[in-house]
């Protein structure tokens, strides 16, 4: 595994991403933290299960999104047999929700890659009012976005929403986030006429994440104050370029109020923008728990 294969975290900003494959970033809402309240986002990026996900829970309850993907990342783990057709994932998925307390509402929205003899698909399942969309980068299209709907982990028993999508591996892009991305999408649009951001499009996708990271916590110097956005949560996968021998997985977000002041007090430095490699994550592994990273 050469060095451009490493997945490499940025603590400061919360940022994950590979060479040519992938990147993902968790940023708490502007309002989140004047209030004192946690980052109810979280995601997990599970390589050694080729899945992906992203959930989001009340303020309320911020842990919430971090014990479905908690669950679903500890039961994978548990378990050799990576499942290989939509009705398997659909099974497991619908069993975590079923042991979803009621009062911890969430959302859940999840893509595993199975490689077959007849091609590259992903196996999308969703609840709730984040998102995911397959984007065919060369024709500038969604060739497919989830709608939002009640299915909450806490709140439903099983998922609706299960679909299978063959993927161009040369075309197409995987985005998955939660709802604070129309905030994002508000504003990295500003000048542009197509219905998908040019940065989604052309941008490489280990940059996509850092890149809407800054345009999201740019200082506004003229009025002195940040954009105002919600809590973020997204993953940016190009699945054809996916390293297939890592066998890393990370949970990232679902923190506590405490967990956040003890973020913000401590460790987000905008000028701090030191990249950790897999290689050397158990020096940090303490750190990282933390932050309410878990890898």
């Amino acid at each position: 595994m050469s060095e451009h294969d490493s997945i490499l975290i940025n603590t400061s900003k919360r940022i994950i991403k590979i060479e040519n494959a992938l990147s993902s970033f968790l940023l708490t809402g502007t309002d989140k933290i004047r209030n004192g309240y946690g980052n109810g986002d979280c995601v997990l990026i599970d390589f050694n299960n080729r899945l992906f996900a992203v959930s989001d829970a009340t303020e309320r309850h911020p842990s919430a999104s971090r014990q479905i993907l908690g669950r679903l990342r500890k039961h994978l783990s548990e378990n050799d047999v990576i499942p290989d057709n939509i009705n398997e994932w659909q099974n497991i998925i619908n069993s975590l929700f079923s042991l979803q307390e009621y009062h911890f509402k969430a959302t859940f929205s999840c893509v595993a890659f199975n490689r077959s003899e007849e091609g590259l698909y992903a196996y999308i399942m969703h609840g709730g009012d984040s998102q995911i969309m397959v984007i065919d980068c060369i024709d500038r299209e969604i060739r497919y976005s989830t709608k939002p709907d009640m299915n909450f982990a806490g709140r439903s028993t099983e998922l609706n929403d299960v679909t299978s999508i063959r993927i161009n591996s040369q075309r197409d892009r995987i985005l998955l986030a939660t709802d604070g991305f129309n905030d994002v999408m508000n504003l990295i649009r500003t000048g542009e006429n197509g219905t998908i951001p040019d940065i989604l499009l052309s941008s490489d996708v280990h940059d996509i994440a850092e890149s809407i990271y800054n345009i999201m916590t740019e200082t506004d110097r003229r009025n002195r104050s940040m954009h105002e956005y919600d809590d973020i949560a997204v993953i940016v996968i190009d699945p054809g370029t996916l390293y297939n021998g890592h066998t890393r997985s990370i949970l990232m977000g679902g923190t506590m109020p405490n967990d956040e002041v003890l973020f913000n007090a401590t460790i987000s430095s905008r000028s701090n923008s030191t990249w950790i490699s897999d290689t050397d994550w158990q020096l940090y592994e303490s750190m990282f728990n933390n932050l309410g990273i878990t890898v």
